[in-house]
């Protein structure tokens, strides 16, 4: 339980603070609106799921490869940002 601590906190934190600069400037908005000209608004979960997990992973090997121990700060980092930019379901 003590290991999930670091990982729900900087999630709240982030989450809270890029979904308020999403929510204000609209980013989501944006960045949907940009994509479904491209793609099927019907898969829009789909690669919304398929790009966090690429980024997550890609996130940890370069934090793994700069030598910074905070695996589970920087998964909640991570994760507070995809809640920021999540598309309407």
């Amino acid at each position: 339980m003590k290991d999930i601590i670091p990982l729900i906190i900087a999630m709240s934190i982030s989450g809270f603070i890029f979904m308020s600069i999403s929510i204000k400037y609209k980013w989501s908005k944006i960045v949907w609106t940009a994509l479904n000209k491209k793609i099927n608004p019907n898969f829009n979960v789909a690669i919304w799921i398929v790009f966090s997990g690429i980024f997550n992973i890609l996130l940890q090997l370069v934090c793994g490869i700069l030598g910074i121990p905070l695996h589970k700060i920087i998964l909640g980092v991570s994760l507070g940002f995809y809640l920021a930019f999540m598309p309407t379901i």
